[in-house]
Formats: C-alpha cells, sequence, structure tokens
C-alpha cells in the first residue's frame, strides 16, 4: 500500500508526492504544512484496484460495391485465369416466365429439405 501526499501553494498550483510508508508521508506532510507558502496539504491511503484486461475485437464490414467489377479475380489462381462463377440467380427470359426453372442439384437428387424431408 502507497501514499499520497498533495501540497497546495498560495498561488493555487498543487503538487503531489507519493510514499511506500505512512511515516514517511506523515514526515512530509508535517514539513510541508510548517514550510512557507503552504496553502494546504492534504494525505491520501492509495489502494490497488485489481482489474483485468480483456482483448475486444470489433468487426466492420465495408459497403459492398454495387456491381463487381468482372476483371478483378477474388482468388489467386496461381497464373492461371479459371472463371469465377457468378453467384447471382439466372435471369428470367420472356421464354421462361411460363416454365419453372429446375437447377441442376433438384435433377440429381441433391436438393436441401426442410424439416422431416419435406
Amino acid at each position: 500500500m502507497s501514499y499520497i501526499v498533495i501540497n497546495a501553494d498560495s498561488s493555487g498550483h498543487s503538487t503531489f508526492e507519493e510514499f511506500a510508508d505512512i511515516n514517511t508521508a506523515v514526515e512530509h506532510l508535517e514539513n510541508a504544512c510548517n514550510g512557507p507558502g503552504s496553502a494546504g496539504s492534504r494525505l491520501f491511503r492509495l489502494d490497488p484496484v485489481e482489474f483485468e484486461v480483456k482483448q475486444y475485437f470489433k468487426i466492420e464490414i465495408p459497403a459492398a460495391p454495387t456491381q463487381p467489377d468482372p476483371a478483378v479475380s477474388v482468388f489467386d489462381s496461381g497464373g492461371t485465369s479459371d472463371p469465377v462463377p457468378d453467384p447471382s440467380p439466372p435471369e428470367a427470359t420472356e421464354s421462361s416466365e411460363s416454365e419453372p426453372v429446375i437447377h441442376e442439384a433438384q435433377l440429381s437428387g441433391e436438393s436441401r429439405r426442410g424439416l422431416f424431408g419435406r
């Protein structure tokens, strides 16, 4: 445990000093109070406060561009130029509006099923 003495002089300027034991702090306080120009002194006991530092991550996702640039590849292909598949659904054309769109996964029986296979 440590102690701190705060001395204020007649001009209002404050100084502080830290001491390891109470006897040294009291001795300094007596000298400060009896010395010239002392406007007030205070003695405080400093108790350590235990705390824990935890790491905090904040993830921010920047705004995505409205239309991806087809010339920019997301993956480094190591010199080969394999095309990156477009994740957007195919656009409907006039002839396909009346017919349902069947995806490749539905034809192979690998379609996703809901609760209890429905």
